[in-house]
């Protein structure tokens, strides 16, 4: 009867704590994100982050719609949009010729895209 008691609490507990990974990522999200940083590759050796000292923010909103004060995506391979779409259970957001990828660590925003090399942009929540 032990047995049983505790089969059943086990199976209620983890049954009754599931919290949507989709709630979590667009809690996450869903914000303002200023430009602190950018990958830079000087076409050899080390890439690494550097400080910059941008205006762009990203606007991520409830309705799955995110803007910039910037165009969304820089580079090469980009247009000039600065709205688009974002998938916050797959980490990508889509932009006129932009598809990027995204991950939060540590209340830090990376970007990640293509433009002639790998093109990244880190970002710090400030709402």
């Amino acid at each position: 009867m032990t047995k049983f008691i505790l089969l059943l609490s086990s199976i209620l507990l983890f049954t009754s704590c599931n919290v949507s990974d989709d709630s979590i990522s667009k809690e996450l999200i869903e914000s303002q994100w200023k430009l602190t940083s950018v990958y830079l590759s000087p076409g050899f050796g080390d890439v690494i982050f550097s400080d910059v000292d941008s205006d762009k923010v990203l606007t991520f909103r409830a309705n799955n719609i995110i803007t910039s004060t910037n165009a969304v995506c820089s580079g090469n391979n980009s247009s000039n949009s600065n709205q688009g779409t974002y998938d916050a259970v797959a980490g990508t957001i889509s932009a006129e010729g932009c598809t990027a990828n995204y991950t939060i660590e540590n209340d830090v925003l990376q970007v990640n895209y293509q433009c002639i090399e790998q093109c990244s942009e880190r970002y710090t929540r400030i709402d």
